[in-house]
């Protein structure tokens, strides 16, 4: 449970942690895609050669992409591949009621990218905008139509929507193993730093106390839950679950 002693920062806000009594912890990565060239040139010199591939893999297939959600479309057709993708990696889900609370929250900022396939949404890819910078968060995918590639057809159609809006950062998000690395290399991104910060009431007690999502119990969890809990029952457990073991 959160401590109500401890401030708790993810990121690098900005903030000099010379100045307090700041504690460092859960170091990892933040993969970030600059996006000031502009579209053209991230998709001739930044982007490898496996990802213009793929993405005219899937134009030829004659997959198309769309931006129109409503709350009909999370609860009828995100939040079902949500809990599949979920599932499928070993990770607890978030309710309905998150994404339908963020939706009314923030409107606008907060973008699905789809991809179809003759009608069919096969495909999301979700993030939310915040100044200068799009933070993208998950994306959920039918594993039936991997071979056509919509995962990397909507990355590309977001960054191009990213640049056409103005934007200058694409925020791949964090980066805790080799997979991850790979994967955000190959859209050019720049890797960098990225810790919790805790500020205490008593600067003197050093012990932190953090959810780490790739450490060791959450790995052996995470097994678990894909093996031993029964798909249909994934999308009941992981909300109760998450609300009282995750944020």
């Amino acid at each position: 449970p959160p401590n109500p002693d401890t401030l708790e920062i993810h990121g690098h806000p900005g903030i000099n942690t010379a100045d307090a009594d700041f504690t460092r912890d859960n170091e990892h990565e933040l993969a970030v895609l600059p996006l000031h060239a502009g579209s053209e040139v991230i998709w001739a010199q930044t982007i490898s050669r496996h990802v213009r591939k793929a993405v005219r893999k899937s134009e030829r297939e004659g997959l198309r992409v769309s931006h129109e959600t409503s709350l009909a479309d999370i609860r009828e057709f995100f939040y079902p591949l949500y809990v599949r993708s979920m599932f499928r990696l070993g990770s607890i889900p978030h309710p309905l009621s998150y994404f339908t609370a963020c939706f009314e929250t923030y409107g606008d900022k907060m973008r699905f990218v789809w991809a179809l396939k003759d009608d069919v949404r096969i495909a999301c890819l979700l993030g939310f905008e915040s100044g200068k910078r799009i933070s993208i968060t998950n994306i959920v995918s039918d594993e039936r139509f991997w071979h056509l590639r919509p995962n990397d057809l909507i990355h590309w159609e977001l960054i191009q929507r990213a640049c056409t809006n103005g934007l200058e950062y694409f925020d791949f998000g964090s980066v805790r193993y080799d997979g991850q690395s790979q994967y955000k290399k190959k859209w050019g991104c720049e890797q960098q730093p990225r810790a919790y910060y805790f500020l205490k009431n008593a600067p003197q007690d050093n012990k932190t106390r953090t959810f780490n999502s790739s450490g060791k119990a959450m790995q052996l969890a995470g097994k678990l839950w894909a093996t031993a809990v029964p798909a249909f029952a994934a999308s009941r457990l992981g909300p109760i679950l998450r609300k009282h073991l995750m944020r």
